[in-house]
């Protein structure tokens, strides 16, 4: 694991008053297959998903 590829995920309510996770630099989290649906605090494999799309970098073949 690297330090440099890390990202804190915080879970606070949205301006509605509900409960959503958001990225560290404050922005709400959306689903992967549309954005302006955020996730609900109890979708953690959606979670996981969209977090694995952000901070994994892809392994590079034939070196």
């Amino acid at each position: 694991m690297s330090n440099h590829l890390s990202e804190r995920i915080i879970c606070r309510p949205d301006v509605q008053d509900h409960l959503r996770w958001h990225w560290s630099w404050g922005v709400p989290i959306g689903r992967l297959d549309d954005s302006s649906r955020l996730l609900a605090v109890d979708d953690i494999d959606e979670l996981i998903r969209v977090i694995s799309k952000v901070v994994c970098v892809p392994l590079r073949r034939g070196m």
